[in-house]
């Protein structure tokens, strides 16, 4: 039996956030069951938190209490010290942790991961002289990539994932054999109630709707009439919170006559936590705005359809698992529809109908709505087999082309796993023909010249940045040397950091870039040691990571306008008329 590994997980962040982490913990937890997990996290999420049975503590922090008095000028940081001394005494002092996870990624929560000692830290933190710090690969590019907003298609669960299953993997040996066990299933929250009646009537196909303020009563009555009148055989139950409930008496009131009662359960701020997992593990489907009901429908086994205000959301923090649907609009001017909605649920759950041989389009047509094909798009997520690189990833049920943005996500993707993962796709996968039209190439073939002097300068960069190392190594003292090993040393320090300048030029001339820049400047300010030597031996691993991930951008490139040229068909038999 392996040694217990204990770590310390510090996310306080909301409960979206919470069940992102629980997802990554739950997966880390079957392929290492030596794990002890603590989670640290805010008294508004310790409750979810504590439905769980695989965790070993949790750790509430009243964090909201803490920041109001300081908002409004009551109190100062220092006058709450002695308060949050005592809530985290137990985890500074003691035995050092063998891995601390900080997953809030928020500068904030650097400080406190700073304060406790482990043996090994993930996520942001504090050096010694507490300037900020994110250490480990996969948190300098969450700095870099996923909180700057450059397009990159890994999901964030993925991400913490894959973090946490490296450091142990390293750090503590391989993980067992967990076969195609999820992580995810009606089983996940073992600490619910499991006496008492169901909510909902077992006999019946429940589709739950999380009210919201996204759309006014009048719509969300729109698209309850749809499903209820379309499909006599399922029932609807409204949910939300009790600020929503003005909304679900207006919603009831403006529902069509010829819906019967029976047919709409309303539980909108009549449940507490653990009824509400019941009732979202009882539905087939979740229909909501927020990210909270969407990741509790994934987290339960429960599909979900999430409506997005932006024409552009973020997939990489929606749902996660096979045969979610992310709906969202294609022009920020012409909101989402009722229609859309229905269209979107009504063509994934009578799938098993048409088995797939009815497009979406084809779908909107029936239904007479063809008239939205143009301002909607519908995203399916879709698991992928570890040989194409695991992971969920997001595909649109409409074929269109490929955009540049779309393009860049996928590449960018494929070097974070260069770096962090060591594997990649084949060049070009994902990346289908018909989809490559003029607007894309033109962009490319720009990208392609200043990608081109990308590569050049990292090179020249690297090379700069381990001559500078070489020489440090060769000094009998970093500080005394003589003039000539000083010139030459500070030439070649100018000379790397001109060469950084220019790859900020270079991606502020050409934004498919400005993730190498972004992602040089985090590696740059976490670079360790006090010499020169130490310092430029991981400025040329800096430097030879963005070479890496340059010759891959221009790997795919070449494959992608090779896609785009002409091919070559075989002529026609002739064949006489008879």
């Amino acid at each position: 039996m392996k040694t217990p590994v204990r770590c310390l997980v510090l996310q306080l962040g909301g409960r979206a956030e919470l069940v992102r982490s629980l997802l990554a913990l739950k997966a880390a937890k079957q392929l290492h069951p030596e794990l002890e997990i603590t989670l640290v996290c805010r008294e508004q999420a310790a409750e979810l938190a504590e439905q769980v049975d695989w965790i070993e503590e949790v750790a509430a922090l009243p964090i909201s209490a803490w920041a109001l008095p300081i908002r409004e000028g009551t109190a100062t940081a220092e006058d709450l010290l002695p308060e949050a001394a005592k809530r985290i005494v137990r985890l500074v002092g003691g035995t050092p942790w063998d891995i601390l996870a900080n997953w809030t990624f928020e500068e904030s929560a650097s400080h406190l991961a700073a304060l406790i000692p482990a043996n090994h830290r993930l996520g942001y933190t504090r050096r010694p002289d507490l300037d900020f710090s994110s250490g480990d690969g996969w948190s300098q590019f969450i700095h870099a990539f996923v909180q700057q907003g450059v397009p990159q298609n890994i999901h964030l669960i993925d991400i913490l994932t894959t973090q946490l299953l490296t450091a142990l993997q390293v750090r503590h040996g391989d993980p067992v054999e967990a076969g195609n066990q999820a992580a995810t299933g009606r089983d996940f929250f073992t600490s619910l109630r499991t006496a008492g009646d169901r909510i909902l009537d077992p006999d019946r196909t429940w589709i739950g709707i999380q009210l919201d303020g996204i759309w006014n009563a009048r719509q969300w009555a729109r698209l309850a009439g749809l499903m209820a009148e379309r499909h006599p055989e399922i029932r609807l139950v409204f949910l939300g919170t009790e600020s929503e409930r003005a909304l679900a008496d207006d919603v009831l009131k403006a529902s069509p006559a010829t819906i019967g009662r029976e047919r709409l359960l309303n539980l909108v701020g009549e449940t507490g936590l653990d009824l509400w997992i019941d009732c979202i593990t009882q539905c087939s489907w979740i229909v909501s705005h927020r990210p909270l009901p969407a990741m509790m429908a994934s987290i339960l086994g429960t599909r979900s359809l999430q409506l997005a205000e932006d024409c552009s959301p973020d997939f990489t923090t929606a749902a996660y698992g096979n045969g979610h649907l992310l709906l969202h609009a294609t022009d920020a001017s012409v909101p989402l529809v009722p229609e859309a909605a229905y269209a979107a649920w009504s063509h994934a759950h009578f799938a098993w109908s048409h088995r797939g041989n009815r497009s979406f389009e084809e779908h909107l047509g029936a239904l007479g709505f063809e008239n939205l094909t143009g301002w909607i798009d519908l995203l399916v997520a879709r698991i992928r087999p570890a040989d194409e690189g695991g992971g969920v990833v997001y595909e649109s049920e409409f074929e269109r082309p490929l955009t540049a943005q779309q393009w860049l996500a996928g590449v960018n993707g494929q070097i974070a796993r260069l770096w962090h993962c060591g594997w990649n796709a084949p060049e070009g996968a994902e990346i289908n023909r018909s989809s490559i039209r003029p607007a894309l190439l033109q962009e490319l073939r720009a990208l392609d010249e200043s990608s081109s002097v990308l590569l050049r300068v990292s090179r020249e960069a690297a090379k700069s940045s381990r001559e500078l190392h070489q020489r440090a190594t060769q000094l009998k003292s970093s500080k005394i040397m003589s003039v000539e090993e000083r010139s030459a040393i500070e030439t070649l320090g100018r000379r790397v950091l001109e060469l950084q300048k220019l790859v900020d030029r270079l991606a502020r001339a050409d934004a498919h870039l400005a993730g190498f820049a972004t992602h040089l400047r985090v590696m740059m300010h976490n670079l360790e040691g006090d010499g020169i030597a130490e310092v430029s031996r991981d400025a040329t691993h800096a430097w030879q990571q963005v070479e890496r991930g340059a010759e891959l951008m221009r790997s795919w490139l070449k494959q992608t306008l090779r896609l785009a040229r002409p091919v070559a068909v075989a002529p026609e038999p002739f064949l006489p008329a008879p």
